[in-house]
C-alpha cells in the first residue's frame, strides 16, 4: 500500500473498499428465450439486487456470503451457467461493449486479449442483439492453452459464423488487408483497419486485491512497473490497426 500511498491513490475509502469481497454477478443472455424467466427468478430472491447501471435489465449480484448459503440456488445458478442462459462475470468486466457502442451496423471488431473470452462473449451478444447480420469479430490470445481449449468452448455457445479465434502475441498482430472492386471492375488491397478494438491487457494483478487478497503479500511495483512496456506496445499495435476517428472506441484497462 505505501506505492499507492505516495501516489495519491488511496484513501481510507477505497483502502476499505479493496478490503471488501467482491460481489457475486450474474448475467442473463437476453438472446435466449427464457431470459425474462430468469429475470423473474431473480427478482424474487431477496439477496439478489439488479446493477441499475447496466442496461437491458439483465445483471444482479449478491453478496458472497448469502450465495455461499444458498446451496440449492447455486446449483440451479451453475446448470444455467452451464446451458449459457447466464453467466458469472465480473461487473467490471461488463463495462467494454458499453463503451464500444456496438449498436452502429456492419462492425469489425477485434479482442487482442481475448481469454477468458467472458468480454469477448458479451459484444458477441450486443452484436446480435443489435440485428447485425455481417459483423466480423476476431478473438486473439497469446496463450496456446487458453486459445486452444478455454475460447472455443465459450464461444462456440453463441453459434455465431462472425467470430474468428486467432492465436498470437498482440505486440506483433499481423497487418490484415482486404480486396475490393472499383468501378472498373479493378481489385484494389488496402490494409484492413478495425472499427473496434477491444484491449484487456496482462496486468500487475493489484485490480484483484478484493478477490485475491494474498495478493497484498507478493505484490510488488517492481513487478507492476515492469509490465509498462507490453502494455504499451498493445495500446499502439491496436492504434495503428484502428480505423481513422475511432480512437475513442479503443478500450485499454491497466
Amino acid at each position: 500500500t505505501e506505492f499507492y500511498i505516495a501516489q495519491g491513490l488511496l484513501d481510507d475509502s477505497l483502502l476499505a473498499c479493496l478490503q471488501q469481497e467482491l460481489p457475486v454477478v450474474v448475467r442473463i443472455n437476453k438472446t435466449r428465450s427464457c431470459g425474462d424467466q430468469i429475470y423473474e427468478i431473480l427478482s424474487r430472491k431477496a439477496n439478489w439486487h439488479e446493477v441499475s447501471w447496466f442496461p437491458g435489465q439483465c445483471v444482479f449480484q449478491c453478496d458472497p456470503i448469502s450465495f455461499a448459503e444458498d446451496e440449492s440456488f447455486k446449483k440451479w445458478l451453475s446448470e444455467q451457467n452451464k446451458s449459457y442462459t447466464i453467466r458469472f462475470q465480473e461487473a467490471v468486466s461488463l463495462l467494454p461493449p458499453l463503451l464500444l457502442d456496438l449498436a452502429n451496423p456492419n462492425l469489425s471488431v477485434l479482442d487482442m486479449c481475448a481469454a477468458p473470452g467472458s468480454k469477448t462473449l458479451l459484444c458477441m451478444e450486443s452484436l446480435s442483439q443489435a440485428k447485425q447480420e455481417n459483423y466480423c469479430l476476431i478473438a486473439n490470445e497469446v496463450d496456446a492453452r487458453r486459445c486452444q481449449r478455454l475460447l472455443p468452448l465459450i464461444l462456440r455457445r453463441a453459434c455465431s459464423t462472425g467470430v474468428v479465434i486467432t492465436m498470437g502475441d498482440a505486440r506483433k498482430f499481423p497487418v490484415l488487408f482486404s480486396q475490393e472492386k472499383n468501378s472498373e471492375g479493378e481489385i484494389n488491397t488496402k490494409q484492413f483497419l478495425f472499427d473496434r478494438i477491444l484491449a484487456d491487457v496482462p496486468c500487475s494483478g493489484d485490480g484483484t486485491l478484493r478477490k485475491n487478497p494474498e495478493i497484498w503479500d507478493t505484490w510488488s511495483n517492481e513487478y507492476a512497473l515492469g509490465l509498462h512496456c507490453k502494455q504499451l506496445r498493445i495500446l499502439q499495435r491496436g492504434l495503428h490497426m484502428l480505423q481513422e476517428n475511432r480512437t475513442k472506441r479503443l478500450y485499454q484497462p491497466f
